[in-house]
C-alpha cells in the first residue's frame, strides 16, 4: 500500500475547517496545488453515499478533475471519500480526514491511500501546497475579523467625544485624539495599498522581514512601549470633522474586505518592503495594520486619562 500522510495546524476551528472541505464556494477558493491556480466547479453531495466531481486548473489553464464519494461524514470532526482521477478511470484511492481543536484552531490529520507507486502525482507536494492555499485562505478570515473589529472600537469611541475633545492635546507638544484618528487613517491607507500591491505581484517572494517584525507578528501585538516611526515627528492635521473619521475609516474597512473577498488570497506570495521591518507578504500588512491600529489603544488611554482629569 503507497499513502501519504500530512499532519498540518490550521488558524481556524474544525468548524471553519470542515466547510473549507463541504462547501462547494469555499472549498473553490483554495482546492489545487498550484499557486496561481483555481477550481472551476464543485458538485458535492456531502451525506454517506453521496458523490462529488471537482475541477480545477493550473495557472497555464491545465485542468484537472477528480471524482469520488463520501464514505463516513461525522461533521466536524471526520470525513472520508474515495479519489478517482477522471483521466485516470479504474484507479480508486481513499482520503481520511481527521480534525481536532487545537488551541483555537486544528489539528488536520490527513491520509491519502491506495495510490499507485506507479502514478505520476507527486500527491505528497502537491497535497502539502493545496493545503498551504488552504491555510491563508483561513487565516485572512480570521485577520479580516480582527481587523473589522479593531476599526469598529476606534468608530464606535467617536460617540464619547466632541470635536473640541478630539482637538485638545492633552499637553503641550503631544498629540491629540483627533491627531491619533488622523495618524491611524493615514498610516492605514498606506498599508492597504502595500497590500493590494502585494496581492497583485510575486515580487520579492523570497525576502524575508526583520527579526522584529517576526517576534512581534508571533505574538501578535506590538511591544507595550512608545515606538519611533515614522510618523514620530511628522505634524498631524487636526481633523475638522468627527462624522468624516468615522466615514474614512468605514471606507478602509469596507476596502479591505473587498480586497480579500475579490482577490486570489490563496495565490498571493507577493511581498512589499516597510521602512523598517522589511518585507511582509498580504495577509502579514493586513495583521501588521490591525496590530498598530491595537497598539494605539495604549496610547488613546493616555489621553483620555489627562483628557477627563483636566475637565473635571
Amino acid at each position: 500500500m503507497n499513502a501519504v500522510h500530512i499532519e498540518t495546524v490550521f488558524s481556524a476551528p474544525p468548524e471553519d475547517v470542515w466547510k473549507a472541505w463541504t462547501d462547494p464556494a469555499s472549498l473553490l477558493k483554495w482546492i489545487g496545488s498550484d499557486p496561481q491556480g483555481h477550481g472551476v466547479k464543485a458538485d458535492l453531495q456531502v451525506r454517506p453515499g453521496g458523490r462529488f466531481a471537482l475541477t480545477f486548473q493550473n495557472g497555464d489553464g491545465t485542468a484537472f478533475t477528480a471524482l469520488g464519494a463520501y464514505t463516513d461524514i461525522r461533521q466536524p470532526r471526520h470525513l472520508a471519500f474515495t479519489w478517482t482521477w477522471a483521466n485516470e478511470p479504474g484507479h480508486e484511492t481513499h482520503v481520511d480526514i481527521a480534525l481536532l481543536s487545537h488551541g483555537d484552531g486544528t489539528e488536520m490529520n490527513f491520509r491519502h491511500e491506495d495510490l499507485d507507486p506507479a502514478s505520476a502525482h507527486d500527491y505528497h507536494a502537491g497535497w502539502s501546497s493545496t493545503f498551504s492555499k488552504l491555510e491563508r485562505i483561513l487565516r485572512a478570515r480570521l485577520l479580516l475579523q480582527r481587523f473589522s473589529d479593531t476599526i469598529a472600537l476606534w468608530i464606535g469611541f467617536l460617540d464619547d467625544y466632541t470635536l473640541e475633545m478630539l482637538q485638545h492635546p492633552p499637553h503641550a507638544g503631544s498629540w491629540s485624539l483627533g491627531q491619533v484618528y488622523t495618524h491611524i487613517i493615514d498610516d492605514t491607507r498606506w498599508f492597504v495599498g502595500q497590500m493590494k500591491e502585494a496581492m497583485d505581484s510575486g515580487a520579492h517572494s523570497d525576502k524575508d522581514m526583520h527579526e522584529n517584525a517576526r517576534f512581534m507578528l508571533a505574538n501578535n501585538a506590538f511591544p507595550d512601549r512608545m515606538i519611533q516611526g515614522p510618523s514620530t515627528d511628522k505634524v498631524i492635521p487636526q481633523p475638522r470633522d468627527k462624522q468624516q473619521l468615522s466615514r474614512e475609516l468605514s471606507v478602509i474597512r469596507e476596502d479591505v474586505n473587498g480586497l480579500y473577498s475579490s482577490s486570489n488570497v490563496a495565490g498571493a506570495t507577493g511581498k512589499t518592503s516597510h521602512p523598517g521591518f522589511l518585507f511582509f507578504n498580504t495577509l502579514e500588512w493586513l495583521q501588521f495594520a490591525e496590530m498598530h491600529m491595537r497598539h494605539h489603544l495604549r496610547q488613546k488611554k493616555r489621553i483620555d486619562e489627562q483628557l477627563f482629569i483636566s475637565q473635571k
